[in-house]
C-alpha cells in the first residue's frame, strides 16, 4: 500500500522589518517655536495680502516704510477695495478671516520688536509710546476685519517673533503698570484697561501670570517711590501716585496704621517676602520708611512684641510682625 508523501515543510515567516529609524531634531528645534501663519510680509505675494498690508501700515504711521504707500486713505474706500478683490480671488469668508489673520500676524511682529528695542534705553516712556503704537494698530486691524470678514471666527493672533519671554512679559509689566499709574494717559484713554487685555492676549501671557507680573512690578516701583521720595525735601508725588495706584490713601502716611492699612502692609510684605528678591537696600529701606510714617522703630517693635509688651497688634499686625522678622533675618 502506497503511503501518501509527507507534506513539504512549512516555509520559514519572513523575519519582521527593522522600525524606520526616527529622524534626529537639531537641539535647536527643541526650542524653536512652531508657526501656523506666516511671520514674514515676504512669504505673502497674493494680491490681497499686498493690498491689506499697504491699507494697514495707515494704523501703525512710519513704521512699515517698506511697503508701497496705500492706495487710498478713506475707511470706506478702503473696505470697498478690500471687498472687490475678495471677490475677484473667489475667497470664502473663512479664507478671507485666515488670510487677513495672516498680514496682521507679520506686521504685529515688527512692531512689537520695535517697541521692545526700546527696552534696552530703560527709558519706560519710549516703550510706551512704541505700544500705544501696536494697540492703535490693532484698533485699526479689527475696524477692517469687521467690515470685510465680521462673522468669520478665527484664532486671534497672537506674537510669532524672535522676543523672550521675559522680554514680552517685560513690555507687558511696563504698559500694564503704567495704566493704573499714568493718570493722564489713562485719563485720555491712551492707556485703557481694555487696552492692556488685548496687549495680554497679543503677548499670549495667560491672567495668573499677568497678575503676578502686575504685583511684582508695582511693588517694585513703590519700593523705588519711597526710596526717591522719602527723603528730607524729596518730590513725594511719585509715591503718592503709586501709593493711590495700589489703592492706598497717601495722606494717611503719618499717625498709627489703620485696620486697612494694616491689612494693605501685610500684603505688600507678603509678596516681599514670596518673590525672595529683597536686597538689603530695599530691607533698610522699609525700615526708614516704616519709622518715619509710623513713628516706631520696627526692631523695637518686634523685640516689644517676642516680650509680649505689644498686646494691642490683633491678627494682622501680629502677621506683619513676623514678615518682617522674616525679611530682617535676611538683611
Amino acid at each position: 500500500k502506497n503511503e501518501p508523501p509527507p507534506p513539504a515543510p512549512a516555509a520559514p515567516l519572513p523575519s519582521p522589518s527593522p522600525p524606520p529609524k526616527k529622524k534626529k531634531r537639531g537641539i535647536t528645534s527643541i526650542f524653536s517655536k512652531k508657526s501656523s501663519r506666516p511671520t514674514s510680509l515676504s512669504s505673502l505675494a497674493d494680491p490681497f495680502s499686498t493690498l491689506l498690508s499697504s491699507l494697514l501700515s495707515l494704523g501703525a504711521p512710519g513704521r512699515f516704510p517698506s511697503l508701497p504707500s496705500p492706495p487710498t486713505t478713506d475707511p470706506a474706500a478702503s473696505q470697498q477695495m478690500l471687498s472687490d478683490t475678495i471677490s475677484e480671488l473667489k475667497y470664502t469668508p473663512e479664507e478671507t478671516g485666515e488670510a487677513f489673520a495672516s498680514v496682521v500676524n507679520c506686521m504685529i511682529i515688527d512692531i512689537v520688536d520695535l517697541a521692545a528695542s526700546a527696552l534696552k534705553g530703560k527709558n519706560e516712556s519710549v516703550v510706551i509710546d512704541g505700544l500705544n503704537v501696536v494697540m492703535d494698530f490693532m484698533d485699526y486691524s479689527a475696524t477692517l476685519f469687521d467690515a470685510v470678514a465680521a462673522n468669520v471666527t478665527i484664532t486671534p493672533v497672537t506674537y510669532e517673533g524672535t522676543l523672550s519671554k521675559a522680554q514680552l512679559e517685560k513690555l507687558y509689566a511696563v504698559y500694564a503698570t503704567a495704566s493704573l499709574t499714568n493718570f493722564d494717559a489713562a485719563a485720555t484713554g491712551a492707556i485703557s484697561s481694555d487696552r492692556v487685555d488685548v496687549l495680554q492676549q497679543v503677548l499670549d501671557i495667560s491672567d495668573k501670570r499677568a497678575e503676578a507680573l502686575m504685583q511684582k512690578t508695582m511693588m517694585k516701583n513703590l519700593m523705588d517711590a519711597m526710596k526717591d521720595g522719602g527723603g528730607e525735601g524729596g518730590d513725594m508725588n511719585g509715591l503718592a501716585e503709586m501709593m493711590s495706584g495700589m489703592g492706598m490713601n497717601p495722606e494717611d502716611m503719618n499717625g498709627e496704621l489703620s485696620e486697612g492699612e494694616l491689612k494693605q502692609s501685610v500684603g505688600m510684605m507678603k509678596e516681599l517676602v514670596e518673590s525672595g528678591s529683597i536686597t538689603k537696600e530695599e530691607v533698610q529701606m522699609v525700615k526708614e520708611q516704616f519709622k518715619q510714617a509710623y513713628g516706631e522703630d520696627i526692631e523695637d517693635l518686634i523685640k516689644q512684641a517676642d516680650e509680649g509688651d505689644v498686646n494691642e497688634l490683633g491678627e494682622d499686625g501680629k502677621e506683619l510682625l513676623d514678615l518682617f522678622k522674616t525679611v530682617l533675618k535676611e538683611d
